[in-house]
């Protein structure tokens, strides 16, 4: 593979905003439009008394409200959340990607490019990559998050590493400078550990061959039957087990040949066929990262693709 020209734009590109050529941190918040404060006010009943002990976070440029909180929660700025972040990429040698607001700012993300692509089979390059998600909704924890993307055809691929997926760090007025960056490092490196998990199960899927058989009694694990699924389910279900099937052996990169393409068979699909239909480049670009969503039946495929079952045998009760 001399150069790989995709018909798909990635998720994240679809959902962020470029941040080609910024030159620091100042430049990356007014770009992706994190240059606005959070503020604490006291909420209120209908009927106008203050609610004791609850206070309103809303942005204070347009006074959106983000959540209801109590007295304890401090307003963090996106710069105060992003340092950390910052430094961990010049560290790393990374280049700013993309940035987004989801939900009007509630949660603000960045994505930086890492050096060190991965390469499976010879030609399948992987790129790596690394988000780092703020939130301003009170309920959520700062968190960093590594992915691979699959250059063939844009195809966002998180690793099974469930803790240092999760790995994050807390931002709070009352906590250090040096103890925030030793947090976002650790979250970074756990990141980092995630990924190189990763390309070694990959390699590993890469390896192992699936017949069309096995594809068909993969797909069936996959999605089941039951004697309780309606006809419309019975149907739905084989559509879309036709249509990864296809995917397998023609969708973007793959040969029919290994659990490996069937794993980008099973991303694809939901990446670029109908997530597309459903639900907005935002909300997929977020379940992509946090597991929710199209992305379990990702994270579902993964874990059956790697078991040692050899997916010999169609079981009647899910066909």
């Amino acid at each position: 593979m001399t150069s790989a020209v995709t018909k798909f734009d990635s998720v994240e590109n679809q959902a962020g905003t470029s941040l080609e050529k910024v030159k620091d941190l100042s430049e990356v918040i007014e770009r992706a439009g994190f240059d606005f404060e959070v503020e604490k006010v006291p909420a209120h009943a209908p009927e106008g008394g203050e609610l004791d002990g609850l206070f309103l976070l809303r942005r204070a440029d347009t006074k959106a409200p983000m959540n209801i909180v109590r007295g304890r929660y401090q307003p963090v700025s996106n710069r105060e959340m992003f340092e950390p972040f910052d430094e961990m990429v010049r560290e790393f040698g990374g280049t700013y990607e993309n940035a987004g607001l989801v939900r009007g700012g509630r949660t603000c993300w960045l994505s930086a490019k890492l050096p060190g692509d991965i390469v499976i089979n010879g030609d399948d390059k992987l790129e790596q990559r690394i988000v780092g998600m703020a939130h301003h909704d009170g309920m959520g924890r700062n968190s960093y998050f590594q992915y691979s993307q699959r250059v063939w055809c844009n195809n966002m691929l998180r690793s099974l590493n469930q803790a240092s997926n999760k790995a994050g760090h807390s931002i709070r007025h009352t906590t250090k400078w040096q103890e925030h960056l030793g947090r976002a490092r650790l979250s970074f490196n756990n990141a980092l550990i995630s990924g190189m998990t990763f390309h070694k199960q990959a390699e590993t899927l890469s390896e192992m061959d699936l017949s069309k058989n096995q594809a068909e009694c993969f797909l069936q694990n996959l999605y089941p039957v039951t004697k309780e699924t309606s006809k419309p389910g019975i149907t739905r279900t084989n559509n879309r087990r036709e249509h990864v099937l296809d995917l397998f052996h023609n969708g973007m990169g793959n040969k029919g040949q290994s659990r490996w393409d069937m794993l980008n068979a099973v991303t694809e699909y939901y990446d670029h066929h109908v997530g597309n239909k459903k639900s907005s480049a935002a909300s997929r670009f977020m379940n992509n990262m946090t597991g929710m969503g199209p992305d379990r039946y990702k994270q579902q495929a993964f874990s059956l693709l790697l078991n040692d079952k050899k997916f010999l045998t169609l079981d009647p009760e899910r066909n």
